[in-house]
């Protein structure tokens, strides 16, 4: 990679790793494992040695972090019955409400298509607008704003019309 690829590669690190980190940690529920999916991707992209443009990068970054949150996902995280809301009333939440709320997010959005769930992840957590969203997945801006409407769609119905039922993933 030339030198001036090497420093602006390292702009764009900069000012991505938080909205990378954060990204991670919601898509993997472990602070310490998504610190490392964060530095290989990370490293890869640093090592990688034919990249086709520097205008890439961002979104060459967010897709192989939502693939390796993925393959992660696979791995560590068994289908089972999932409720989807915690059994905690809202007037007895602890000190634990981040975790609490984590699991509820996360088991919202393993019901939903993973297609809608990434244009939500992306959108919410990592701050992106429509418009890099679509950029970062390489779909039309239109298709990105219906799988994020269809998406919250869903998970609004889930809560509403069924906030104590369990499903199945």
């Amino acid at each position: 990679m030339k030198r001036n690829n090497k420093k602006a590669l390292e702009t764009v690190i900069a000012g991505e790793r938080d909205s990378l980190y954060r990204l991670a940690c919601y898509r993997t529920g472990n602070a310490d494992d998504a610190n490392d999916i964060v530095q290989d991707v990370l490293m890869k992209m640093w090592t990688r040695s034919k990249m086709v443009s520097i205008a890439d990068v961002r979104s060459y970054l967010y897709r192989s972090l939502l693939n390796a949150c993925f393959t992660y996902r696979q791995r560590h995280v068994e289908p089972a019955f999932v409720q989807i809301t915690a059994d905690v009333p809202d007037d007895e939440q602890t000190d634990d409400d981040f975790t609490v709320e984590y699991h509820r997010i996360t088991r919202l959005m393993d019901v939903i298509p993973s297609e809608q769930a990434e244009v939500i992840s992306l959108r919410t957590i990592g701050g992106k607008s429509f418009g890099e969203i679509a950029g970062i997945l390489n779909i039309p801006e239109s298709s990105v704003k219906s799988r994020f409407r269809y998406g919250i769609e869903k998970i609004r119905k889930m809560i509403y019309d069924s906030p104590q039922k369990t499903k199945r993933l």
